[in-house]
């Protein structure tokens, strides 16, 4: 039996057909994320997130001290901040926190790595930045991350990844960045605790679910 609620999404899909011009694509998108009303409780704030366009949602049950940052979808050469509105206010909802939709540059008016660039940016919130789901930084994204006082990078295993850092690159990233504190995340099972903490430098820790990182916003 099919799932109901996919069939409601297959026949919202077919009801307008993919064009082939770019821009009728992004009209379309946009168009999909305007059917659903974002609730009247929903605070929404335009923010500018280290030169990039932004846009905050928070609800009323929104922890002040939780951010969730949002990256829209559609191949970063669609989709907007008004496209995910709506899911982005849900996703804070459920997640009891504050939300930061970014409206990254896309292509193909501003190429690779323009997006990149503008998601680094955004991830750098004060005196602290996170940088996951990578294993490179352009160089001209680099000055982005001067004076990080606390890094939290990703470093999923010891084994080289062809997307993601192994523990070696990330220690050079935070060797490049000198931070005070780097933790480690999106790590991999294998990577025992205890035991990869002891070969780490002092000032390099593994993060855990539930963690709190203090630094100066």
């Amino acid at each position: 039996m099919a799932d109901p609620q996919i069939e409601i999404i297959r026949s919202l899909l077919a009801s307008r057909p993919r064009p082939a011009a770019l821009a009728e694509r992004r009209e379309r998108l946009d168009a999909f994320g305007t059917r659903y009303t974002v609730p009247a409780d929903v605070q929404i704030d335009s923010e500018v997130a280290n030169g990039v366009a932004a846009e905050w949602t928070i609800t009323p049950e929104a922890d002040p001290t939780r951010v969730v940052m949002f990256l829209h979808g559609g191949a970063y050469i669609s989709g907007s901040l008004v496209s995910h509105r709506h899911l982005v206010a849900q996703v804070g909802r459920e997640a009891r926190a504050r939300t930061l939709a970014l409206d990254y540059r896309l292509a193909p008016e501003h190429p690779f790595p323009a997006a990149l660039e503008d998601a680094v940016a955004g991830y750098r919130f004060g005196s602290a930045a996170y940088l996951t789901d990578m294993n490179a930084i352009p160089e001209n994204s680099m000055p982005l991350l001067a004076g990080v006082d606390v890094l939290i990078i990703d470093a999923l295993r010891w084994k080289r990844h062809p997307s993601h850092n192994n523990v070696d690159e990330a220690l050079g990233w935070v060797e490049r960045v000198g931070p005070r504190q780097a933790f480690f995340t999106h790590i991999a099972h294998e990577l025992d605790h205890a035991k990869t903490e002891a070969k780490l430098p002092a000032n390099v820790r593994l993060a855990y679910d539930g963690q709190r990182i203090g630094f100066e916003f």
